[in-house]
């Protein structure tokens, strides 16, 4: 197991917390928003969003001793077509009404 990192990403952060991705940037942008009122500490580094091991550790009241690690890849199955439902024959499939009707007329 190695060492917790003194700057987090916000999606190790969101692991730690047991929170969505999505909702843990939304604490930081919040925090951001507020002047730092309310929501998770974050500071930017080159574009990068981080929250310092120390300060997580503040708002847990606890030391981090390890980083959950991400759930596996949702294997995800492609929809299959829908089935039809439909009562014609299958040479019927291949004409429309229309041309069936005609060959009726047809034949009489």
């Amino acid at each position: 197991m190695s060492p917790v990192p003194d700057l987090l990403t916000v999606e190790e952060v969101a692991r730690l917390l047991r929170i969505g991705r999505t909702k843990a940037y939304a604490l930081t942008q919040e925090w951001r928003a507020t002047g730092g009122k309310s929501g998770i500490k974050v500071i930017e580094i080159g574009g990068q969003l981080r929250v310092p091991r120390v300060w997580l550790e503040e708002l847990m009241g606890a030391p981090i001793e390890f980083i959950p690690d991400p759930p596996p890849p949702s294997k995800t199955k492609k929809p299959s077509a829908p089935k039809s439902n439909s009562t014609r024959s299958a040479s019927d499939s291949t004409t429309s009404p229309d041309a069936n009707k005609n060959k009726r007329r047809r034949a009489a």
